[in-house]
């Protein structure tokens, strides 16, 4: 285990957002689904090295289903920050927001920022990739959920982590209350069924 983060209501102060997450060296063993294939493309990528050139990645090899949902950051450093070069079109729908350009200090809610800051910093720390499995993700009046994110090191030197793709694993019942948590969620359902079919082209509509 790398970390183990947790933000729950104490007494003295109720937190905004609520949210346990293991963050864990990614393997093949734990992955799911399509982020284990993309793991494994990663994997193949990187050779002998700690991690690819994202020059080197071959687009049509990512699973189609993710792509949607993918995020690039840029590892910045004087000042240390990661700023998003690339906010999959599945993200924008889901969070409401492009953040491309966007420093991820800026992303809403703060709690969520802070908890990828956190998250982004161990993979360069460790130059590695790292599997994140958060559960019971909360807001007051939001059900919570559950899901895997997968994030993946890349360097274009060989030395240090330059750049990282973040991307997560959702079902229909997730995206629904992804949506419902981050406020897109809307009173028609024209939204959801765009970002079912954008991860899955064969989905039937909501119903």
């Amino acid at each position: 285990m790398i970390a183990s983060n947790e933000n729950t209501p104490d007494d003295h102060e109720p937190a905004p957002i609520r949210f346990r997450s293991l963050v864990v060296p990614a393997t093949r063993e734990i992955l799911k689904g399509d982020l284990k294939e993309l793991f494994e493309y990663w994997s193949e990528l990187r050779g002998s090295r700690f991690a690819p050139s994202l020059s080197k990645l071959d687009w049509a090899r990512v699973p189609h289903r993710l792509l949607p949902q993918i995020a690039v950051v840029e590892v910045r450093r004087n000042p240390f920050d990661f700023v998003y070069t690339h906010w999959g079109v599945g993200r924008a729908i889901m969070q409401g927001r492009d953040y491309t350009g966007k420093s991820v200090r800026e992303f809403e809610p703060e709690g969520i920022a802070e908890k990828a800051i956190r998250e982004y910093s161990e993979v360069v720390k460790h130059r590695m990739p790292i599997c994140v499995q958060t559960e019971q993700l909360e807001k007051d009046g939001t059900a919570p959920f559950d899901y895997q994110f997968l994030r993946l090191p890349f360097s274009s030197r060989g030395v240090d982590v330059d750049q990282i793709i973040g991307v997560g694993l959702y079902d229909e019942s997730v995206m629904k209350r992804a949506m419902e948590f981050y406020g897109t969620n809307p009173s028609t359902k024209v939204d959801l069924d765009r970002l079912i079919r954008l991860l899955d082209p064969d989905a039937k509509k909501s119903g």
